[in-house]
């Protein structure tokens, strides 16, 4: 289904040229693609594409399977990748409307009505950067490794309604939340589920949106029996966010450490593999 409806602006993609120094990113151009003819047919090249974000295979393993060269595969799979970024941006990662939200609101959900988003930050491990500048930026304290780290949010039931762009590691979750765009597209009313480590309840109370995140234990006191409960309810409808960050990571291009050369492509693929994902069943 997504190839027939991808076929049409497909067949007219300009392909990234690095020795030309193009951006990463695709252009269409005319009724007919520009430049070389194309060796591949446009099914081949979007399931190349797919089997490069699913099974991680290199480029040269791709060079075999589709009998091209290395760099025809990277090519194709940057052009691809660039594009279905921009297409699924508009087709498979919309802000959904409130109504929306409730009418699949999951019963699990019952307790918190107006949950809007859940939210949490994810990372991806990178090559060690030789800048010793880049190093000290993308190093994690949390995963003792150099990673970079995006806002994940998803609706109550499971579908992937906001993926910031990739920070450096060392980038706090509070500030990703309070730049990277999301608090522009609450309303008054709306409810976040978020953990405890999110420390974003200022910037939430001045749209009028409700944070809603486990208690805190006072030092040196151990809960009382209803925060024990309330920690408990949040955590069972909370723990979708990290469900949904495992289809996410079950892509193998961000298994292991993402080479340095993929790096400037890592917003485009987290877009590309979330999107993917949204046709998935849901998961409450």
């Amino acid at each position: 289904m997504l190839s027939e409806l991808l076929r049409p602006e497909a067949e007219k993609l300009k392909y990234w040229d690095r020795n030309k120094g193009k951006t990463m990113a695709y252009q269409t151009s005319g009724k007919k693609k520009p430049g070389p003819k194309r060796v591949l047919k446009v099914e081949e090249e979007f399931v190349m594409t797919l089997v490069r974000l699913r099974l991680g295979l290199m480029g040269r393993h791709l060079a075999d399977i589709f009998s091209v060269s290395p760099s025809q595969v990277s090519r194709i799979v940057t052009t691809w990748v660039c594009f279905l970024s921009a297409t699924f941006k508009e087709t498979l990662l919309l802000w959904p409307s409130k109504e929306e939200v409730r009418k699949n609101l999951p019963r699990s959900f019952k307790r918190y009505p107006n949950t809007t988003i859940i939210i949490d930050c994810t990372e991806m491990f990178i090559e060690k950067p030789t800048s010793p500048y880049a190093q000290r930026a993308t190093w994690s304290d949390y995963k003792e490794h150099n990673t970079i780290k995006a806002l994940v949010g998803i609706t109550p039931s499971g579908y992937f309604s906001f993926l910031s762009e990739f920070w450096t590691g060392s980038t706090t979750d509070r500030r990703i939340t309070q730049e990277s765009g999301l608090v522009d597209l609450l309303e008054e009313g709306d409810a976040v589920m978020a953990d405890r480590g999110f420390n974003i309840r200022d910037i939430l109370t001045k749209k009028k949106v409700y944070l809603n995140i486990p208690p805190f234990s006072k030092k040196g006191k151990q809960f009382s029996r209803a925060a024990t409960k309330s920690t408990r309810q949040i955590a069972c409808v909370r723990i979708h966010v990290e469900r949904a960050i495992e289809r996410l990571k079950d892509f193998k291009i961000f298994q292991g450490n993402i080479p340095l050369t993929l790096v400037p492509l890592a917003n485009h693929l987290l877009i590309v593999c979330g999107g993917l994902c949204n046709p998935l069943e849901p998961l409450a």
